[in-house]
């Protein structure tokens, strides 16, 4: 698997020039042009790079470009997180289900009322602090 291969293992195994080998990792929402793609190494300001492939990851949706392997690790653990963000939303109904509400109801609410709340966390979402303020609010 790409995702769990260094860049320097891929370069090697790819016998590739290294200015032309880069690893993305990205949601599959990102194909609905949602969400953000992971790039590394950086392409925009390597002096070999190819600085046209984060405007193009951009596009997409969004990207962040990581400059070495352990950030990007450590920058696809919140992908890791999609699973479980499905299964409090499915809790969350359920339990609306289980006080009376029509499942129909309850599950449009539930979608409905989660997207809200990431569409505010992601506005402004470049401030380090955004986060820290929502909860404040709370």
């Amino acid at each position: 698997l790409v995702s769990t291969s260094k860049v320097d293992d891929l370069i090697q195994k790819t016998s590739l020039p290294p200015n032309h080998v880069y690893k993305m990792i990205c949601l599959p929402p990102i194909a609905n042009r949602e969400g953000c793609v992971l790039l590394q190494p950086p392409a925009s300001n390597s002096e070999n790079g190819l600085p046209f492939l984060k405007s193009m990851l951009d596009a997409l949706g969004g990207c962040v470009e990581c400059p070495t392997d352990d950030v990007m690790n450590a920058m696809m653990i919140p992908g890791c997180m999609m699973g479980s963000m499905y299964g409090v939303m499915r809790n969350t109904r359920d339990w609306l289900v289980n006080k009376g509400v029509p499942p129909q109801d309850a599950s449009y609410f539930v979608g409905r009322s989660y997207l809200s709340i990431v569409q505010d966390a992601e506005r402004n979402c470049n401030d380090p602090h955004r986060f820290d303020e929502l909860i404040a609010e709370q």
